[in-house]
């Protein structure tokens, strides 16, 4: 994921990309989501969309720096707790 964000980053000023969005996958099972988070905050992703569950955690992790999330929603229990947020 860093390399690829950093591509991103670089190419943003050469081919006047305005922005791109990551997909965090947030779930239990999921052991990649600590790091992937620390990326995301650190290189302050344009746009975040959060997948598979909504820890109000890292919907504040990424609000701190002013970035907007969006929630893949799939379920009305994740309408329910997207609206919490």
């Amino acid at each position: 994921m860093r390399e690829g964000i950093e591509d991103l980053k670089t190419q943003q000023d050469e081919l006047f990309i305005a922005s791109f969005a990551v997909n965090l996958v947030v779930h239990e099972t999921y052991d990649r989501i600590l790091g992937d988070l620390e990326l995301v905050v650190k290189f302050k992703v344009a746009i975040v969309i959060v997948a598979k569950s909504m820890p109000i955690d890292v919907v504040n992790r990424i609000q701190d720096y002013r970035g907007p999330v969006m929630i893949n929603i799939a379920t009305p229990w994740y309408v329910e707790n997207a609206s919490q947020a």
